[in-house]
């Protein structure tokens, strides 16, 4: 660590896979205090543009420079997976996690109940009501899909999917106004049709 560095990761606790989601908890040396964030990761990989406009800019510049690393599970205490066995009711539960195929006690989640409160808690956190667009920025999103459209001109789609912001990149390549809908050629190659509702910005690439 350099003298200038203000945040250090210290680790990574990730939820089931069902939830995409992890928490990154490190140090805060300028302040002198602990942070922690919840950042989307589907298929084990942070989405540093998804819903995270409130963090520090700096905070967000360090996380794309352990990207790699928190990715790849270099800072992760555990990944629980729950198996409880019948037992007597003053015995305390069993459980066994995976941590990158080491098994560990874990008291924590040992009710159904106790995590499925925690699970629905970070899922609250995360939700975002709809942005709502004025004329001037409707106007800036359909010029944008027509330039798109005609000059195959590469852009990133911020869509809003059931109190989620995600980001999809692609080329408009059909508008089908009848359908209410674009067709798109995503950065894979891969054919993606995108509802005119979901679309709440665009960015040219």
């Amino acid at each position: 660590m350099n003298d200038n560095q203000r945040f250090q990761v210290m680790f990574v606790l990730r939820m089931p896979s069902d939830i995409s989601m992890l928490l990154v908890t490190g140090v805060d040396f300028h302040n002198g205090c602990l942070f922690t964030v919840v950042l989307h990761s589907p298929q084990d990989s942070i989405q540093l543009d998804y819903n995270t406009a409130h963090y520090p800019n700096d905070l967000i510049e360090h996380l794309h420079s352990e990207k790699e690393r928190i990715d790849s599970g270099y800072y992760d205490v555990r990944t629980w997976k729950m198996e409880l066995f019948n037992q007597e009711l003053k015995e305390l539960k069993e459980m066994t996690i995976k941590d990158r195929n080491m098994k560990k006690w874990a008291p924590f989640k040992s009710l159904p109940q106790q995590w499925e409160a925690v699970s629905n808690v970070f899922e609250a956190e995360n939700k975002m009501e709809k942005p709502i667009l004025d004329e001037y920025e409707m106007e800036a999103i359909n010029d944008s899909l027509r330039s798109s459209l005609e000059q195959n001109q590469p852009l990133k789609f911020k869509l809003y999917n059931k109190g989620y912001m995600v980001s999809v990149p692609g080329i408009v390549s059909k508008i089908d106004p009848f359908n209410k809908q674009i067709q798109i050629i995503g950065s894979d190659g891969n054919v993606m049709y995108i509802k005119f509702h979901a679309i709440v910005g665009v960015e040219y690439l």
